[in-house]
């Protein structure tokens, strides 16, 4: 069993640790997160410019992808306000589908914890005092029951840095469905 895989089990299965795994997981797929929110501001600039636009979207560490044209991620982008009720009106999407609701649905979380280890790593530098309340997306928080995390600068930069030496899945919003 690799190291990784062990990690991941001994997180899974302590509740102060998900938090932990959840911070370094999303951290680990910060470019396919800010590509996939990028995705559509490209999809309505390009709509608006009349011109075709078709974005790619690799899941990390898996052979999974799934193409999509500005029209259908405009389609999708317009049903990230009512995600929770398209769930209960039982709509089916495909797995990629839901990795794309489910996470632009708290983009503005992850731009604030992307910003927040933007300016750890500049705080920690200039020895000025950093801390960051990670609060888990409430999505992800219905089934896992995570507690709040506060971090101080060097925790985050370890962090950061221990995120980039493993190989974490990106968590899958069919554990979060009821």
């Amino acid at each position: 069993m690799s190291l990784t895989k062990q990690f991941i089990d001994l997180v899974y299965n302590d509740d102060k640790c998900k938090n932990y795994y959840f911070l370094m997981s999303f951290i680990k797929h910060k470019k396919f997160l800010m590509e996939l929110f990028d995705s559509i501001n490209k999809s309505i600039f390009h709509f608006n410019q009349c011109k075709d636009y078709y974005y790619t979207m690799k899941i990390p560490y898996t052979n999974l992808y799934k193409n999509y044209s500005k029209l259908y991620i405009i389609s999708l982008f317009n049903c990230v306000p009512t995600l929770d009720n398209s769930i209960k009106e039982k709509v089916t999407y495909d797995i990629y589908d839901k990795i794309f609701l489910y996470y632009v649905y708290n983009k503005n979380f992850y731009i604030k914890l992307f910003n927040a280890f933007d300016k750890a790593i500049i705080n920690h530098h200039q020895v000025k005092d950093f801390t960051y309340v990670f609060i888990i997306p409430e999505l992800f928080n219905k089934k896992y029951n995570c507690d709040k995390l506060i971090l101080e600068a060097k925790d985050m930069i370890n962090l950061y840095n221990i995120s980039h030496m493993m190989k974490l899945p990106l968590p899958n919003p069919n554990d979060f469905i009821n």
